[in-house]
């Protein structure tokens, strides 16, 4: 196995979890705020 290339997919993958964790907490905050 290449680790770069797992690397790579890791941190593709990482960002886009983190993209949809920001959506959801800034969903959160809104309905918070209200």
């Amino acid at each position: 196995m290449n680790k770069k290339v797992l690397s790579e997919r890791d941190i593709c993958t990482k960002c886009i979890i983190q993209a949809m964790c920001n959506q959801q907490r800034a969903r959160q905050s809104k309905l918070a705020k209200r």
